[in-house]
C-alpha cells in the first residue's frame, strides 16, 4: 500500500512539473493550466479513494460523485478558454497629427465582455464601445493599447503627433531667440570676466610638456623667498591644474616637515608629501604639488580672514610670520583665474 501511495504521489508531481513547463512555454495557457492543476487533484484523490480497501463501495460512489460534480464547473470554464476568440480592437478614425494638447480615442472592442487598457489604465466599456481622452506631449505620442478576453490578449499601438499651431511656433520662436541672447550675454560676461581674471596672471610656455603655467604677476617666482601662493597649469586638452606652493629662506635650516596655519584662531596642520632644499647665501626649503581640498581650504579661508599665520615646523626649529596682504591677493587672483580656465574648486 505505501509503495502505491509513493509511486501515485510522484506521479502527481511529474504531471505537476509538466503543467509548470507548459504554462512557462505558452504563459496564455496559465489559466487553464492552473484549472487543470485543480482538476488533477480531484482525479488524483478519486483515484485512491476508488482504490482504497478501506472504504466500501458505497461511500466510495457518493465521494467519487461529489468530485465529477466538483469538475463540472472548471472542466465547461476551461472548454470557454480554449475556445474563446482574441479580441479585437478597432480605433475610429482619428487624426495622426493633431494641433491640442489632448485627443479623444474611442472605438469599439471585440467580444463586448472583453476588458481595455490604454497607456496602462481601464478603460470602461459600454456594450462594446469606449472612449478615452489622452494628454499629449509636443512631438510624437505612442498610445499603448492591450485587451483582454478569457486567456487571450491583443495589444496594439498608435502614433499620433502634437504639432505647434502657428501662434504656437511664433511664441516658441521667441523663446528660443530670447533664450539665445541671454546665453550670448552670459558667455560675453563669462568671457570678460575670464579676460581681467589672466590679466592679472603672467604666462609660461612649456613647449617640451605642452603646458601654459599660469602665475600672479606679483608673485615672485624665485624659491628663495618666504611665500604662500597657487599657480596653475593648463594642458593641450584645455584642463587646467591648481598647485600649492610654499617657501621658507633664512639664515638658518629648519628642516621643516610640516606647515601650521593659523586662521580665524584656529590651527591647521598641513603636511606636504615632499619638502625640497637648496642654499647658497641664504638657506631655503620648499614644497610645490598638486593641490588637495585641504590646500585649497586653506587658501580659501587665508583671503576671507583680517590675518593669518604660517608656523614653519621643524624637528627642533620653527618659524613664525604673518601672511601678508599680497600674498592673500596673489592667492584670490589665481583662484579666480584657475576657475575662468573651467577649474573646479
Amino acid at each position: 500500500m505505501t509503495k502505491k501511495i509513493l509511486k501515485g504521489v510522484g506521479i502527481f508531481f511529474i504531471g505537476f512539473f509538466l503543467l509548470g513547463l507548459i504554462g512557462t512555454i505558452f504563459p496564455s495557457l496559465n489559466n487553464v493550466m492552473a484549472k487543470l492543476f485543480a482538476m488533477a487533484i480531484f482525479i488524483v484523490i478519486g483515484f485512491y479513494v476508488w482504490r482504497s480497501e478501506k472504504i466500501n463501495k458505497k461511500i466510495k460512489i457518493i465521494i467519487i460523485s461529489i468530485i465529477g460534480l466538483m469538475m463540472i464547473s472548471p472542466t465547461i470554464s476551461i472548454i470557454k478558454d480554449v475556445s474563446s476568440p482574441t479580441p479585437i480592437i478597432t480605433i475610429e478614425n482619428h487624426e495622426k497629427n493633431v494641433f491640442s494638447d489632448q485627443i479623444t480615442i474611442s472605438g469599439t472592442i471585440n467580444p463586448v465582455d472583453a476588458t481595455l487598457k490604454i497607456n496602462g489604465e481601464q478603460v470602461a466599456i459600454e456594450g462594446g464601445h469606449f472612449s478615452r481622452q489622452i494628454s499629449l506631449n509636443q512631438g510624437e505620442n505612442k498610445i499603448s493599447l492591450f485587451a483582454s478576453y478569457r486567456n487571450k490578449n491583443k495589444s496594439d499601438n498608435i502614433i499620433i503627433s502634437r504639432e505647434l499651431t502657428e501662434e504656437e511656433k511664433a511664441i516658441a520662436q521667441k523663446k528660443k531667440e530670447a533664450q539665445e541672447a541671454e546665453n550670448k550675454a552670459k558667455a560675453e560676461a563669462e568671457e570678460k570676466e575670464r579676460q581681467i581674471a589672466l590679466s592679472k596672471m603672467v604666462k609660461e610656455v612649456d613647449d617640451m610638456q605642452g603646458i601654459i603655467w599660469y602665475y600672479d604677476q606679483n608673485t615672485p617666482q624665485t624659491r628663495n623667498t618666504n611665500n604662500v601662493s597657487m599657480y596653475f597649469g593648463v594642458n593641450k586638452e584645455n584642463v587646467p591644474t591648481l598647485r600649492f606652493r610654499v617657501s621658507y629662506a633664512g639664515g638658518d635650516w629648519l628642516f621643516i616637515n610640516r606647515y601650521i596655519f593659523k586662521i580665524f584662531d584656529v590651527t591647521t596642520d598641513y603636511v606636504p608629501s615632499e619638502i625640497k632644499r637648496d642654499n647658497s647665501n641664504t638657506v631655503w626649503e620648499w614644497s610645490d604639488e598638486k593641490a588637495d581640498s585641504m590646500a585649497i581650504a586653506i587658501a580659501k579661508l587665508i583671503i576671507e580672514s583680517k590675518e593669518s599665520k604660517i608656523r614653519y615646523q621643524g624637528k627642533d626649529y620653527y618659524k613664525d610670520r604673518v601672511i601678508t596682504e599680497a600674498e592673500k591677493t596673489s592667492l584670490e587672483n589665481v583662484l579666480n583665474a584657475y576657475q575662468a580656465m573651467g577649474g573646479k574648486l
